[in-house]
């Protein structure tokens, strides 16, 4: 177990159990466990820590446990291989032997600082709450697992409520019109924020992100997480962009990638265009037999299948909307998109209709297909690849084409919220750049530059480099310059109502296309400046 997986075991444990003392299995668990035990505002003092840990030169400052007991591996290694050596001279007639090896123990009498001391409550006070909506992702589970360590610094308690994607904004919606909104805080998708802001759903919050340090934030983020008509409405929380993801050890298996490049001139590696994808989508789907498909398409839901079609379309050099706002999806950018869609699904794991985004990317972790391209956020596991037994290595690129959408959520505050400087609190905690650390460890993708250039994190997890480098190629679906407000939520509904009759058969490409233009116009025709 590596010490980040042990301060994501610990911080679940709290959960549900707080423990009277740990014992833990070497010094880098422990200080896995002890991090976490800081964070949540306890010390070792009250949940001592004991460390079977390992032999060091240095005898007062190796460990941080309460108590420590160095193991001597090589002490250890040789005592076993003489048991051994004993056992296989004589298997007749040397009996089953134990042998105990004196180890050092140690006791740490100087307890570390914890990281956030608790703040004292009167039993009587009545503390303050918080009430949060939040997307069911990692990040978020990550984020409510931290969140003792917000109470324990501000002495305000949250209820964090999560939702799946497809339900979350409608009760968005849904608080707005009660006559006693519930949530104080809204996690919102970033398509989202004009609509939210021009309706009056999330509060103008520009006084508070000025004392922000922006710097922290990748650059130019803010503008797409929180500015709407020069006022700041929420803060980056979530930054992911699509990335391509393949099964490495498929990719460089030396039959394959004499077979792939006997039949397409090329040779096997991460797709460089939308054609080569589809080219290697053919091939592990038709022409081998160590994998089921090359890739998996999720049509469940609008949210699902709109990135499908919007990243072939911005791949294409098309677009939905012009700069001015004018619907300009029929054209021969997008016929290529379409024809390009509908040859993958083609090729794709055949439960297209029920798939989600979630079920993909657990398609690809069971080795069922050879290619993902997917937002990061949709990897529950991500930090766990590593280790997997299922299948072989993991590699991550650039989607082909290099024309990724930027996906990504903000956090922002109800314009009704009677709580707003606690909320605010709230966003200012959970984008600072420690706690971005630690959700990058508990498998989340924060909108804080310096998580993407630390030498421990980079180290742990060496695609962090290219989820920084691919912000540079990404883009919004809808220009936020447009000039006028769209409802994302409604655009997807008509994008995708006419797919999914193009996937039925019940009309080709080209009409498809063409009913797609007359509805949009329909709808930015009814939608004011």
């Amino acid at each position: 177990m590596s010490k980040e997986e042990a301060f994501r075991r610990t911080l679940q444990m709290f959960r549900t159990n707080k423990p009277d003392a740990i014992i833990s299995t070497s010094e880098s668990i422990t200080r896995g466990i002890i991090e976490a035990i800081r964070l949540l505002g306890f010390s070792t003092d009250t949940i001592p820590v004991l460390s079977l840990g390992e032999e060091h030169w240095n005898l007062y400052s190796h460990t941080i446990a309460n108590v420590s007991a160095s193991r001597p591996a090589m002490k250890l290694g040789n005592a076993a291989a003489e048991i051994l050596m004993d056992q296989l001279e004589s298997p007749l007639a040397k009996e089953t032997e134990k042998k105990i090896v004196p180890i050092p123990v140690n006791t740490n009498s100087q307890p570390k600082t914890v990281f956030s001391q608790p703040i004292e409550h009167s039993l009587s006070a009545s503390r303050r709450l918080i009430k949060i909506l939040m997307m069911d992702t990692p990040q978020v589970h990550a984020l409510s697992n931290m969140a003792q360590n917000f109470e324990n610094q501000t002495g305000v308690k949250t209820q964090i409520d999560i939702l799946p994607h497809n339900q979350i904004y409608d009760e968005i919606i849904n608080n707005h019109e009660l006559s006693e909104p519930r949530y104080d805080v809204i996690m919102y998708d970033i398509p989202w924020l004009p609509m939210l802001a021009s309706q009056g759903v999330l509060a103008d919050i520009s006084a508070s992100v000025s004392s922000l340090d922006e710097s922290i934030f990748l650059p130019g983020l803010l503008d797409h997480f929180s500015n709407f008509e020069n006022s700041h409405y929420g803060i980056p929380f979530m930054y992911a962009p699509q990335i391509f993801y393949y099964r490495l050890d498929l990719f460089e298996d030396p039959a394959l990638k004499a077979e792939y490049e006997k039949l397409y001139g090329l040779s096997l590696r991460p797709p460089v265009t939308l054609k080569e994808y589809n080219n290697l989508a053919n091939f592990f789907t038709r022409q081998t037999s160590v994998i089921n498909y090359g890739l998996s398409i999720s049509a469940a839901y609008d949210e699902c299948l709109a990135p499908e079609i919007y990243m072939r379309i911005q791949t294409y050099n098309g677009r939905i909307f012009d700069r001015q706002g004018n619907v300009v999806i029929d054209s021969p950018q997008s016929l290529k998109a379409y024809i390009h869609l509908m040859r993958s699904i083609k090729l794709a794991k055949p439960d297209f209709r029920q798939a989600t985004d979630t079920s993909i990317v657990q398609d690809f972790i069971r080795g069922d297909t050879a290619m993902l391209i997917t937002y990061p956020s949709f990897l529950t596991d991500l930090v766990d690849l590593r280790r997997s037994s299922m299948i072989g290595s993991i590699g991550y690129s650039l989607i082909p084409g290099r024309k990724p959408l930027l996906g990504g959520w903000g956090l922002g505050l109800s314009k009704h919220s009677k709580h707003k400087e606690d909320a605010f609190a709230f966003l200012e905690w959970s984008c600072s750049e420690q706690i971005a650390n630690y959700m990058t460890v508990l498998g989340g993708n924060t909108a804080i530059t310096s998580t993407y250039e630390n030498d421990e994190l980079t180290t742990l997890y060496p695609w962090l480099p290219l989820y920084l480098e691919t912000y540079q190629y990404t883009s919004m679906t809808i220009p936020s310059d447009q000039g006028k407000i769209m409802n994302q939520n409604e655009v997807d509904a008509i994008v995708c109502k006419w797919i999914y009759k193009l996937m039925d058969q019940e009309l080709d490409v080209v009409t498809a296309l063409k009913n797609t233009q007359i509805e949009l116009e329909e709808l930015t025709n009814s939608t004011f400046v």
